[in-house]
């Protein structure tokens, strides 16, 4: 079928490969095939619109939204922690023991009870921080038939490559070795 703007025709593919127009049919007469639970459905979407406006101006929606921002809040204060932390400290050591941590035993382990590696908590947090606060940058030699993106913080490129999933990469920026992969 391809759509008409108030009407639809049903059309038949020849032996040579034309098409030609079987019969012209009404958007009331395909109304007329639509199963009962559809047409319902399609019927209550005023319903359905009006919930979403009572909801919109109802306390726990107002809620909702409080806790969304208090979370958010919570999570700028622990960036500028960080932020601060980095200041002192050696940025080259935490990266070495987050990479520790994910090391083979890690992996194997995740594997093991059979689901795939991931990032912990706190290299999650620092990967949230880097993605939040830093530009996508383009890099000629991490080069990636998928789509990707590349951030560079203190060293390190973090790459996220998107496929059926999404892979973790962590380079060294000076040497492009691969430090850890999830």
């Amino acid at each position: 079928m391809f759509a008409n703007t108030d009407n639809w025709t049903s059309w038949e593919r020849l032996s040579n490969n034309h098409l030609r127009p079987l019969r012209s049919v009404t958007v009331n007469d395909y109304f007329k095939k639509v199963p009962f639970s559809y047409k319902l459905l399609i019927m209550k979407l005023e319903d359905v619109k009006d919930k979403i406006d009572n909801w919109f101006e109802s306390a726990e929606c107002i809620k909702y939204f409080d806790e969304l921002e208090d979370a958010n809040q919570i999570r700028e204060q622990r960036f500028r922690r960080l932020e601060n932390w980095i200041e002192i400290n050696d940025f080259d050591k935490l990266m070495y023991r987050l990479i520790l941590e994910h090391g083979d035993n890690y992996i194997e382990n995740c594997h093991h009870n059979g689901y795939e590696a991931y990032a912990n908590n706190k290299l999650s947090f620092l990967i949230s921080y880097i993605t939040k606060n830093t530009e996508i940058i383009h890099v000629k030699k991490l080069r990636n038939d998928f789509t990707n993106n590349i951030w560079e913080f203190k060293g390190y490129y973090f790459q996220f490559i998107y496929g059926q999933g999404t892979i973790i990469r962590i380079y060294n920026k000076d040497d492009l070795r691969l430090l850890l992969q999830l």
